[in-house]
């Protein structure tokens, strides 16, 4: 009711003020300019919102209140401005708000005492808003284990578990650019969550907008049911646990390697984690460049601070060549993914994909296992839209391979699932270079022990007088050559995204395969689809995946967080250069035929290449 009240009075407000001449669309932006202003306590958005309200700045008003922001399963992640479409501290205090309630609702009147993890990174506002969440937690009577400073964020979820919590709250953006924040959750068993809690959790943020109390602004939450982690001794903690991920012998080997890395954590907050996890397997230290080894939210060497852009490794390149180093390990700023590359006998870098590296880590998860554990209760797994070379792997040695949605969501959640039915989880991955290894006990992407393995990997190929580039050829020599050709298109209009995916469900081609009720291709030139999985992801998303008879996939997604109408395809073969030519035309035509960029409007990136 109170809301409701100063909705009117903000109402009247704004329509006394207007004048004849005042924009259309400016109305109601006023309207919730000021409806946010009897609500939001921070100065700096405060002021930020009263001078576009004062210049009657209908661009600048539209940018904080054209929309608001929606909590998925990843949680929160935009801009940081003030406004309900951004990161700021009111939006942190209602998400947290909603989260909470939901949260406790679940656990009923007699549950027990709501119980919070919260960690941050090194980005701007981030410790101020794991301060907020420590408020709110506090405000709705329960405790909220805080770290004492930055943190990768796998030891959230190490946390949660550790301290049998019902949630964890990790405020990061993890790999996008500065002027962006975000807000990610864990459920009790230390994974991401899915639906229908996201949906839940939204409808419980719009019930709870209203901040609880002057309490919830607090920035230096004391005791009184909030607790700081002691970062370091859960650090210490989690680095044991990466004891099994490399065998004793293993760890013997890594001793006597001669230097050999350059590790980046790009800005943000993996290289005290990343260092230490090095020393327990026994690995040499890795040299890191001065640009890139402290945490700084303004990120100067790249605007763009995730390893897979192009120019972001360069910095470590440059020491890697000037020190005779041949394998470079970079994090994101986050520390939740991990990128290789590696210098080849002709001097270029190769920088291997996330499918190539979850080959090689998946071996490596493979050969370090216990061996007293019976293959078939042994399991890895990967996403719908990345490689399925584990799964070749499984087919030769016996242990189960399980292809999920796409997202370590979906991975993390099943492989708990798969533990609780007394499987060994070994590793699972994702084509985004996003790594989990089951002896961690983490069960999500994990940067700092996916470095530890590819180090490891790296020392023993080459004391053997190989490399990875080697080791990943002699792999796809054995179990199959699986090349992959992944790209996107961009489509800004999603009318024009919802016509394409609906020309595929009802197929005006002659040769059509029937599933379900729809009509979808039953051919793309001489090659034959013999299967179609249409998943619904929710409204306004999409994706399907078309099985061929050569033995290709091809899946068609949108994504969630870009206006891009993504494909990723494999085939599997004998040789490389057949297999990538075979693949080459395939993806040729699904262009041609099936995302038809002429005639929709679709604009095109840099051309798309094969990558094994």
């Amino acid at each position: 009711l109170k809301l409701q009240f100063l909705y009117l009075i903000a109402s009247s407000s704004v329509l006394r003020s207007q004048t004849p001449t005042m924009p259309a669309e400016l109305a109601p932006l006023l309207v919730a300019a000021e409806r946010w202003l009897a609500l939001d306590k921070n100065p700096a958005t405060r002021a930020a919102v009263e001078q576009a309200v004062a210049a009657k700045d209908a661009s600048r008003l539209g940018a904080m209140f054209g929309k608001r922001m929606k909590f998925g399963t990843a949680g929160l992640r935009a801009r940081m401005d003030a406004g309900t479409a951004c990161m700021n501290s009111l939006t942190v205090i209602q998400a947290t708000q909603g989260l909470l309630k939901y949260v406790k609702d679940r656990k009923g009147p007699q549950g027990s005492l709501l119980k919070v993890v919260v960690g941050y990174d090194a980005r701007h506002n981030s410790k101020t808003w794991a301060q907020h969440v420590a408020a709110v937690v506090r405000a709705i009577g329960g405790v909220c284990y805080v770290f004492s400073s930055i943190v990768p964020t796998p030891l959230v979820p190490y946390g949660v578990t550790r301290h049998r919590a019902d949630i964890g709250i990790m405020v990061t953006a993890s790999h996008n650019p500065k002027a962006d924040n975000g807000y990610k959750v864990y459920w009790s068993n230390g994974c991401q969550i899915v639906p229908p809690h996201d949906a839940n959790i939204e409808k419980s943020i719009q019930e709870n907008l209203e901040p609880w109390g002057d309490g919830v602004w607090d920035e230096a939450v004391t005791p009184d049911g909030v607790m700081a982690i002691d970062a370091d001794g859960l650090k210490a903690e989690y680095l044991c646990n990466l004891e099994d991920l490399t065998s004793t012998a293993t760890r013997c080997l890594n001793a006597t390697a001669e230097p050999m890395f350059v590790y980046t954590p790009v800005h943000g907050v993996g290289t005290e984690m990343v260092q230490a996890a090095m020393r327990m397997a026994g690995l040499p230290a890795a040299l890191i460049p001065a640009s890139q080894e402290c945490p700084d939210p303004e990120f100067p060497t790249t605007k763009f601070p995730n390893p897979e852009e192009k120019g972001v490794l360069d910095e470590a390149m440059r020491l890697a060549e000037a020190q005779g180093q041949r394998v470079i390990l970079a994090n994101d700023p986050d520390a939740d993914r991990l990128a290789v590359a590696e210098r080849q006998p002709d001097g270029r870098w190769k920088v291997f994909t996330g499918n190539e590296l979850g080959a090689l880590l998946g071996y490596y998860a493979w050969e370090q296992r216990d061996k007293a554990v019976n293959p078939k209760q042994c399991c890895m797994l990967a996403s719908r839209v990345s490689s399925r070379f584990l799964g070749a792997l499984g087919k030769k040695h016996g242990f189960n391979f399980e292809v999920t949605l796409t997202g370590f969501k979906w991975m993390g959640n099943r492989a708990r699932e798969l533990e609780a039915d007394g499987k060994t989880i070994l590793f699972a991955f994702e084509e985004a270079i996003g790594y989990m290894h089951g002896a961690t006990g983490i069960f999500d992407k994990d940067g700092v022990s996916a470095a530890v393995a590819a180090a490891s990997l790296a020392v023993n190929y080459r004391r053997q007088g190989t490399s990875l580039a080697a080791l990943l050829r002699r792999l796809y020599d054995e179990y199959g050559w699986h090349i992959t050709n992944n790209s996107y298109y961009i489509c800004h209009d999603p009318a024009a995204t919802a016509k394409m995916f609906a020309r595929l469900r009802t197929w005006p081609g002659a040769s059509v395969l029937n599933k379900n009720g729809k009509k979808y291709p039953g051919a793309l030139g001489p090659t034959r689809v013999v299967d179609v999985e249409d998943i619904d992801v929710g409204a306004g998303s999409f994706m399907i995946t078309f099985h061929f008879d050569n033995s290709a996939t091809v899946t068609l997604r949108t994504s969630g967080t870009e206006p891009k109408i993504k494909y990723y395809s494999e085939l599997v073969g004998k040789s490389e250069a057949g297999t990538t030519s075979e693949l080459a035309v395939l993806i040729e035509r699904v262009v041609a035929e099936w995302y038809q960029p002429s005639e929709n409007g679709f604009i095109a990136p840099a051309p798309p290449k094969a990558k094994i």
